[in-house]
């Protein structure tokens, strides 16, 4: 049986997952885009669609939450599959228990949306944090170097890893490749911030 904090741990992440702060930024930005008179009747109609859209956004991600959640109880721990450590380990257990294999695959491409959708809306939420707070405006195309950059170093370290990898880990001439353009692009992202800053010429 699980723990009680373990369950508090589990529920709280959940949680957490489905309200994130920095959505609260992203959609009071996206609240103030819509054109809205600003007499009282245009007002209530405005928060009342903004209520339905948010209440909507909420049920619909608790949903996807609640169906990965039981889905993992159901196929791993109430099988005693509780070890599941590696997406892989997931992906095959899935398949004999669920019956079929489209149903892993269902759940492989649910996790991939998920990860999507939470980097496009981190993404945009730090573009609106950022004009708001710091008053810094960097076009998208800046912006997704910018970071891609951050999240190349660590694919980088750990596709290059042999104790991670084994012999699959990149060869000493494609390491070479990409730190050089991994160099490149993160010099380029910095004198673009220099010049949006007015740091530089």
């Amino acid at each position: 049986m699980a723990s009680a904090s373990s369950t508090s741990s589990t529920t709280l992440g959940i949680l957490g997952a489905t309200v994130m702060p920095h959505n609260l930024y992203l959609h009071s930005s996206i609240v103030q885009t819509r054109a809205v008179k600003r007499d009282p009747a245009s007002i209530r109609s405005a928060i009342g669609m903004s209520r339905i859209d948010t209440i909507a956004s909420l049920v619909i991600a608790a949903l996807i939450n609640m169906a990965i959640l039981i889905l993992a109880a159901a196929a791993f721990y109430a099988t005693g599959h509780d070890q599941v450590t590696q997406i892989e380990d997931a992906y095959r257990l899935l398949a004999p228990i669920v019956g079929t294999g489209f149903a892993a695959f269902l759940f492989a491409i649910t996790l991939l949306a998920s990860g999507q959708s939470s980097t496009f809306t981190g993404t945009v939420a730090g573009q609106v944090i950022m004009e708001g707070f710091l008053k810094m405006k960097i076009p998208c195309w800046q912006r997704r170097f910018i970071t891609r950059a951050l999240a190349l170093y660590p694919l980088i370290r750990m596709t290059s890893d042999r104790s991670l990898i084994g012999e699959f880990a990149n060869t000493l001439p494609t390491r070479l490749l990409v730190w050089t353009l991994f160099v490149a692009i993160s010099a380029a992202n910095l004198w673009l911030v220099a010049q949006t800053v007015g740091l530089a010429g």
